[in-house]
């Protein structure tokens, strides 16, 4: 059962079904300027459909998602208009999805965002989708999955049709790619849906038919979906490419429950290339347009999702670095014996040497013996599987035997694992042969760079005459190659630096008993507080306290926080009582009114570069005390006004009392001090 892994369900309102109440994680009620904190308006239920496919949980009704103890993320990206089918999607600012993005990754912590919609082209969308897949999970990278589009086009629409995410296109009761009519037609919306090469074939459903081709990655069930329904009801007519795509998303959420430590890239790797190739299509190899993972049809993708293939092999997939066991390998067999009971496997770290060869079995040869199905899988130092020469010696049980010549001196991982979740004992038998490395002659190009702290790249080149490989202990650098032989080129890609410092990381180049190192220095974002000072007494509050602040950082827009308390990290900010707080600021300089007399603060601010997509962390809070405002400083003057915007009005058992703060953030009830300034504050955060 998928007891950790978060899903970021972006879509409209809904999300009350009961079944779903159990699993539903705080989510963000609002970036369309519409708000509804994440519940709907009247019919809104496309939300609550998708999230019951990917999290419901088993009840009286029947209905159970694909990944039933999966946390989802409820976040509203957009609203029906329940009076005009024809407009029932309503986004009204793309930069706003860009920003829902952000945030399920690094405020909500989401492993995967599942998205079933589509847009016209959004750089704001696009380079939030990039941050997601390479900064999400702590840097191993969120799996961002979406919907390929409902209308027969030989296209995939936009953003499922970037290729750093995942594309999902419908299959229908068949196993067949949903096609639509063969002589293509106008809807009464006046959308065009092309002639469909497909035509209809196993279902009734004239009116619409799954994108495909060039960037169709995968396949899931579309058609005559069951589902969650608003208020704990059931619908069986779910479907589109909307209902396809969540189901993508709970098996790449069970993928990831299997095993946590992949990366994105592998966590892909694992859905396609475990995918049924269904349909009767002829699939081929298609790593032109960068389908790798196996073979590939513009109909079906890699075909349609196989969620039970996908769990068994993210269990045979790199879970490196740890290990059990370290090998010496001589010129001579050796061996180790092994009984997996409560494991599914067992890890070995063994240091090579360029050129050698070097075997490991598990049947045939050396003494080796196994009572189960067993497979042998060997990864590099980074955790990436190597190719190496694998042979079944033996079946009933299969038992093999698997040759690697090393390219480059170090580490690798040997990985003992049985087929299918199957265990038993075995002896693994183990030796190198081949000469051992000779005198290296290696020199680099340069040994240094300094860049800023936007993400990019930087190459050098090795100079040696044998075979080398590159050691590097920071997270945030990557390597074109890491290890190779002779002369080459590398490119060194680095990720954004959100520290508000600089950090530097210093890596190893190593060939036979030679070395090099390389220094790659990377600016923080430029941030500094000006007014006013730390420590600072007596501040003049009568019309406020001014705060300015300085950066160096392009098309900046800024959050400024002050607080009571210096509870503070540098992600969040201030983590204690915010008596006020602003975003989206472009200008370096902002007046928070209705501070009260004598009382100390602290202040902090972070900066955006939207131009790159980089959010700062929070600088370290200064403190002041105020002096004594006056009129125009804390409290208000005049007859409070209370007016409600919100859907209904709060319990006439509950009682309020307020003061003046700007809670710009959870618009619910609408406090006006006449003569002084305009609050927007929720029941939840009223004093």
């Amino acid at each position: 059962m998928v007891n950790g892994i978060k899903v970021a369900v972006l879509d409209n309102d809904g999300y009350i079904a009961l079944s779903l109440n159990g699993n539903r994680l705080p989510g963000k009620e609002d970036f369309t300027g519409l708000g509804g904190a994440g519940f709907p308006y009247t019919g809104n239920s496309h939300g609550t459909a998708c999230a019951g496919i990917i999290a419901a949980q088993s009840n009286s009704n029947g209905i159970s998602g694909v990944a039933p103890s999966a946390k989802f993320i409820p976040i509203r990206v957009s609203a029906d208009n329940d009076t005009d089918p024809c407009t029932s999607w309503a986004t009204f600012d793309l930069s706003q999805i860009g920003q829902a993005i952000r945030w399920a990754v690094d405020s909500a912590n989401a492993d995967v965002l599942s998205c079933s919609w589509g847009s016209a082209n959004s750089s704001a969308i696009q380079n939030a989708i990039t941050y997601a897949t390479t900064s999400g999970r702590g840097g191993k990278g969120a799996l961002v999955i979406f919907a390929a589009g409902n209308f027969s086009s030989n296209q995939v629409s936009y953003p499922s049709s970037l290729s750093n995410v995942i594309s999902v296109g419908a299959s229908n009761m068949c196993d067949k790619r949903k096609s639509g009519p063969a002589s293509g037609f106008t809807n009464s919306c006046g959308v065009v849906f092309q002639p469909d090469p497909g035509g209809l074939n196993c279902d009734s459903q004239n009116w619409w038919g799954s994108n495909y081709g060039t960037g169709l990655d995968i396949m899931a069930p579309g058609v005559l979906i069951s589902t969650t329904g608003l208020n704990e009801t059931v619908t069986h007519q779910f479907g589109g490419t909307s209902a396809a795509c969540p189901f993508a998303a709970g098996t790449m959420a069970l993928i990831l429950n299997a095993n946590s430590g992949l990366s994105g890239t592998d966590a892909r790797a694992v859905l396609e290339a475990t995918c049924d190739k269904v349909g009767g299509y002829s699939y081929h190899l298609n790593n032109a347009q960068n389908q790798p993972n196996g073979t590939w049809h513009e109909q079906m993708g890699h075909g349609r999702i196989n969620a039970q293939k996908a769990v068994l092999a993210a269990f045979v997939t790199s879970s490196c670095p740890d290990f059990n066991t370290t090998l010496t390998p001589e010129t001579y067999w050796q061996t180790h014996q092994k009984t997996l009971l409560d494991e599914l496997w067992y890890i070995y770290r063994v240091d090579v040497v360029a050129g050698n060869t070097y075997q490991f079995n598990t049947g045939c040869i050396g003494g080796a013996t196994a009572n189960f199905d067993n497979q042998i899988v060997l990864y590099d130092a980074n955790c990436n599987r190597l190719n190496s020469s694998s042979n079944i010696c033996l079946s009933s049980p299969i038992r093999v035997s698997e040759s690697y010549t090393a390219t480059y001196s170090g580490l690798i991982y040997v990985k003992v694992v049985g087929n299918f979740l199957s265990k038993g004992s075995y002896t693994l038998s183990y030796k190198y042969s081949g000469p051992a490395q000779t005198t290296c002659n290696l020199s680099l190009s340069s040994s240094s760079a300094s860049v800023g702290y936007n993400a990019g790249s930087r190459t050098f080149s090795i100079n040696a005459n044998g075979a080398w490989n590159i050691s590097s202990n920071c997270n945030w650098v990557s390597f074109s190659q890491g290890h190779g032989s002779n002369d080459a080129t590398i490119t060194v890609n680095y990720s954004g630096n959100k520290s508000l410092s600089s950090r530097q990381c210093v890596f190893t180049v190593s060939c036979g008993s030679a070395s090099a190192t390389y220094t790659l220095t990377q600016a923080g974002m430029n941030l500094s507080l000006s007014s006013p000072n730390n420590g600072a007494t007596s501040v003049a509050c009568n019309n406020g306290v001014t705060f300015n602040w300085s950066s160096t950082v392009g098309n900046p827009r800024y959050r400024i926080q002050v607080s009571t308390s210096s509870s503070f990290n540098d992600s969040l900010g201030l983590t204690g009582t915010i008596v006020f707080q602003q975003g989206n600021l472009t200008s370096n300089s902002f007046t928070v009114p209705g501070l009260n007399s004598n009382t100390q603060y602290f202040w902090t601010v972070r900066v955006h570069d939207e131009t790159n997509g980089i959010l700062s962390h929070y600088i370290s809070p200064r403190s002041f005390w105020t002096g004594t405002c006056g009129s125009g400083g804390g409290g208000c003057s005049g007859t409070p006004v209370v007016t409600w915007v919100s859907p209904q009005p709060p319990s006439p058992h509950l009682q309020y009392s307020f003061f003046c703060a700007d809670l710009p953030d959870v618009p619910a009830i609408e406090l006006s001090c006449i003569g002084q300034m305009v609050l927007i504050v929720s029941p939840t955060n009223m004093r």
